[in-house]
């Protein structure tokens, strides 16, 4: 019986409401806009006063309208006043999502105008304001006296006690048209005791997302610069055009520009990341020159012509080698520039792609090629199509130049063919046929085996079909908890075995790599230069448990046989020999505090390890170390060989409080007899809804010219909305 009374009085009320609010002749002023909306008032029950033109809502009470919703336990509208009256706790939600709360309050209908007894306001994130009273004034300003402000979450067990910092003011004006907070007479306090005062403070609301102004500052000490301050500002031109600035002012090199420009479009975007110095430059050499024009570029441009076809450019240049280590700039030891213009459409794909390398790593280091152009195209048949299997063609045409090294045009092109099948016994077969046709032109290419040799103006053609069969029996049986797969894999591959061409040039295929992840591959040489000959097989064995849970523990181990000599395998690549190096991969991720993961090669007449690459972690958030092996051992008569290779990187990651992580890393070189130590960093961060801060020490013994070994320090303290001193970006 209440329940349908309460329907009835608030249906009710939606007419009367409809019928005082909407009548802008009697209950708003001729001529105000802002007031002639409709309104919305619903409450337990409502009385309208003819007479003296009020209404009186009670019992969970709520007037809204397009933009704002005011609810109490009790309301009352004086019409001749246009005043709505609040009282027992109100709460008015705000179009920017805020919520004011307050013990009792009056205001305009249209909630340009008001105050409010202790008020309290929550922003969108969770920031909080509270006062003494606040006054709403034009629908723009709403000013606490006697305010507070913080984004730290409250102690869930002593509301009353302090967030971990927060800005008093006697004053505190948010204008939500400029969604600014100003501050007057203001004091931080931390834990509730103050730490700093001033007479005017301002900052963007917690809803401004970007607005031209500085940010965070970042400082530091480095062994190679000296101490240094960077002081970035952002100005934005248009919400799709903005610029960092980001000087940086060193006691070694003195003043140093850096700046980032983004642009977005309709249909695509550029940014442009540029630095300037003019500082002393020391070349590998250890000759140094005086006030050199030291700098760099990268970025990237791309746009999506239509729905097939799309352009662009991805950049990145040094004036020297050692700039990018020495100012910590993001960038490879090898830099490409890339300008394309590409298609995509259902399985094709096409590209015509022009590059430049630049090589920075230290020492004497060949030339790398000019690429001008590179042709690609790729089509992909449907599954089942053609002979019960799916066809594929690559194309490929490229042109690479050098001033001083050899040059090379080339034209490859290769069908293919595949089908993979299962039998009612469960054996997997895949067939994999390929034909590639090749025709090279190289000009000052010297032999591979015998560099003094230099070729000229020669043209060569070849021809390469290959295929392979490939066969997989799967033996499963789930388990409580768990499945256990046990499979041999056995691969047979073919191709006609060429007497070495001395023409055909090795841009693409020089790093043999041979380890588990292409044992079973169609051609194990990392490019297309060079394609493997003769007749080989391949054999392993695979066993692996998936658990319940997600997890998995997997190991592979295999070797390849060959049936006929390929010449043209360096020695020590592992498959240069009738039985091929031994070689497998553990995996071990059966939870979350586990990660193991483990590639090895081993020789196949001692069982003497040729690598060795391991990467583990285990451990919960509370501690959890990890550590990074790599072992190789290339005997030096392997073309292209660096011998031995042998560092450990190691460390742990602990998260010992919910907002407290320590950190630290090394990295070792093993080759040495005392296991020299490389590098080295330790990090203590805390980090919560409201507050960053961190401490950094880093040590770098390498040896590289202009950049000197030693230590580098930095310090971050960063407060939500306030900024501070930060050595990298922050989001919260």
């Amino acid at each position: 019986m209440g329940h349908c009374r309460g329907i009835r009085t608030v249906a009710w009320g939606l007419v009367l409401a409809l019928w005082v609010f909407a009548c802008p002749a009697a209950a708003f002023p001729a001529g105000d806009a802002a007031r002639s909306g409709p309104y919305l008032l619903t409450a337990d029950r409502i009385i309208y006063n003819q007479q003296e033109n009020t209404v009186s809502a009670q019992g969970k009470a709520e007037l809204s309208n397009a933009e704002y919703v005011l609810g109490a336990r009790s309301l009352f509208y004086d019409e001749n006043k246009d005043l709505v009256t609040a009282h027992d706790d109100f709460w008015l939600i705000q179009p920017d999502r805020s919520v004011l709360f307050a013990q009792k309050g009056m205001m305009a209908s249209d909630f340009t105008q008001g105050f409010a007894e202790r008020a309290a306001m929550l922003m969108a994130d969770n920031t909080r304001f509270a006062a003494l009273r606040a006054r709403r004034i034009n629908g723009r300003y709403t000013l606490f006296d006697k305010g507070v402000f913080s984004p730290c979450d409250l102690c869930a067990s002593n509301p009353r006690k302090p967030p971990l910092w927060q800005m008093k003011a006697r004053r505190v004006t948010h204008d939500q048209e400029a969604r600014d907070l100003i501050y007057r007479d203001a004091t931080m306090e931390m834990w509730g005791f103050p730490v700093f005062h001033t007479p005017y403070f301002s900052h963007p609301d917690p809803t401004v997302k970007r607005r031209s102004g500085f940010l965070t500052p970042a400082a530091g000490n480095s062994s190679t610069i000296g101490t240094f301050a960077i002081i970035p500002y952002y100005y934005t031109f248009s919400p799709d055009f903005d610029i960092t600035f980001r000087p940086q002012f060193s006691s070694v090199d003195g003043f140093r520009w850096h700046d980032t420009l983004r642009k977005r479009f309709e249909r695509g975007e550029v940014e442009l990341t540029t630095s300037l110095v003019i500082a002393d430059r020391t070349d590998d050499d250890a000759v140094t020159k005086k006030d050199q024009i030291r700098g760099h570029m990268r970025g990237f441009a791309r746009f999506a012509l239509d729905p097939v076809f799309r352009a662009g450019a991805e950049f990145a240049l040094l004036t020297d080698k050692s700039y990018a280590k020495r100012y910590s700039e993001p960038l490879e030891d090898i830099l490409t520039n890339r300008v394309y213009l590409e298609g995509m459409k259902g399985r094709d794909f096409g590209a015509v792609e022009f590059f430049y390398f630049q090589n920075n790593r230290a020492g004497a280091t060949a030339e790398e090629p000019v690429v001008l152009p590179r042709l690609r195209y790729s089509a992909l048949g449907e599954p089942a199509q053609f002979l019960g299997g799916r066809w594929s063609f690559d194309g490929m045409a490229a042109s690479l130049m050098r001033d001083t090294g050899a040059s090379t045009r080339k034209l490859g092109l290769e069908f293919g063919w595949q089908r993979r099948g299962v039998a009612d016994g469960g054996l997997v077969t895949e067939i994999n046929a390929l034909v590639r046709d090749d025709l090279f032109w190289i000009d000052n290419q010297p032999d591979e085996f015998t560099p003094t040799i230099i070729y000229n103006d020669r043209v060569t053609h070849r021809v390469f079909p290959t295929a392979q069969l490939a066969l997989r029996y799967p033996l499963a049986k789930p388990y409580d908890g768990f499945s256990h797969v046990f499979e041999p894999i056995v691969s047979l591959t073919a191709a006609p075995r060429h007497d070495r061409d001395p023409f055909v040039p090795n841009e693409d295929s020089q790093d043999v790599e041979f380890d588990a992840t292409n044992l079973f591959a169609i051609n194990r040489y990392p490019g297309a230069d060079r394609q493997e000959q003769g007749v080989r097989a391949a054999y392993g064995l695979r066993n692996a448990f998936y658990f319940d849970n997600g997890g998995t523990a997997e190991i592979l181990f295999g070797q390849g046989y060959r049936l006929t000599d390929d010449p043209l395998f360096p020695a020590g690549s592992g498959l240069d020999t009738r039985f091929s190096d031994f070689v497998g991969e553990a995996l071990l991720d059966p939870a979350p505090w586990l990660h193991f993961d483990y590639l090895f090669r081993l020789d196949q007449k001692g069982l003497e390890s040729r690598k060795h690459d391991i990467n583990t972690s285990f451990g919960v958030p509370e501690f959890r170390p990890w550590l990074a092996y790599t072992f190789l051992n290339e005997p030096v008569t392997a073309a292209g060989a660096v011998g031995k290779v042998e560092e450990l990187r190691y460390g742990f990651s602990s998260r010992f409080t919910e907002y407290w992580t320590l950190s630290a890393t090394q990295t070792r070189d093993l080759r040495t007899s005392d296991s020299a130590l490389r590098t080295m960093s330790v990090g203590l961060a805390y980090r919560d809804e409201c507050l960053a801060a961190s401490l950094n020490f880093s040590r770098d013994f390498t040896q590289q010219a202009d950049v000197k070994t030693g230590d580098t320090v930095f310090f971050t303290l960063y407060f939500k909305h306030l900024g501070g001193i930060d050595s990298g970006p922050r989001a919260f």
